[in-house]
């Protein structure tokens, strides 16, 4: 029986990795030791950077490419790869379709301050230690969208993505994407790998993706919520989204959500 051949995963942190990987579970088994989360349980994932994909720093491309040599026609797996060009042009070579995963920068800010402040997930963020010292909610969003320490900005750590938004034969989908419309997301996840490797699935694959999702199933999963940061950031925070990410947001499609009101 053929298989397809393997397909990744990348997104930004707290995207909803977690999520697209759920998606996947109908078309391939995700890899016992690259797919993101198994059995409700967090898994090593495949990053470019040495922190788990919050950065800064990069691992030596050598690595980075035996991990995605592990995966086998017919499985899936996850990561946090930049768009470093080495990996960029191995996949492309390879043949294999590739899903890139984003989301409103001002959602992830939201995401990624519950998940550092989240008890459970002390070992997920490096610089969890330093941020809990902060006084408040507010401030540690405020240094995750400003940076804080070793920590790079939230802009700084986006723009190692960016590369992938330039690759035509990638699919971009966003975290809203799959929220909104599921089964319009499947139907394209599923028109895009017939295209990239003209492997199909039965029509009903993608509503067996859609009804394979499981939110709370995810070790991370908060609350799945897209426009969070409209209720999250106070004005001053409105403000500050504005001044460090507003283009980025305008450009990625997002609205400003009343940020200069």
């Amino acid at each position: 029986m053929s298989q397809c051949l393997p397909i990744l995963t990348t997104s930004f942190p707290k995207s909803g990795a977690h999520l697209i990987g759920q998606m996947l579970r109908p078309l391939a088994e995700p890899n016992p030791e690259l797919a993101q989360e198994v059995g409700g349980k967090l898994n090593r994932s495949i990053t470019t950077h040495r922190n788990g994909g919050w950065g800064p720093g990069y691992r030596r491309l050598g690595n980075v490419l035996g991990d995605l040599k592990i995966l086998e026609p017919g499985q899936y797996a996850g990561g946090h790869l930049a768009s470093v060009r080495g990996v960029i042009g191995w996949l492309k070579a390879a043949g294999w379709p590739v899903i890139f995963l984003y989301r409103d920068l001002r959602d992830i800010a939201v995401s990624e301050t519950y998940h550092i402040e989240d008890g459970r997930h002390w070992q997920q963020h490096p610089y969890k230690k330093d941020l809990n010292k902060l006084a408040t909610h507010e401030d540690r969003l405020r240094a995750v969208i400003t940076g804080y320490k070793k920590m790079p900005s939230l802009r700084r750590r986006w723009i190692d993505y960016t590369g992938w938004l330039h690759e035509d034969w990638v699919l971009h989908i966003t975290f809203r994407d799959l929220r909104n419309d599921p089964l319009k997301a499947c139907q394209g996840i599923l028109g895009y790998i017939h295209w990239r490797t003209g492997f199909g699935w039965p029509e009903e694959a993608a509503e067996l993706m859609v009804e394979s999702i499981m939110p709370k199933g995810s070790p991370t999963f908060r609350a799945g919520r897209t426009g969070d940061w409209k209720f999250e950031f106070d004005q001053s925070l409105k403000v500050l989204a504005e001044q460090e990410l507003g283009d980025w947001c305008q450009a990625l499609g997002f609205d400003n959500g009343g940020a200069s009101e």
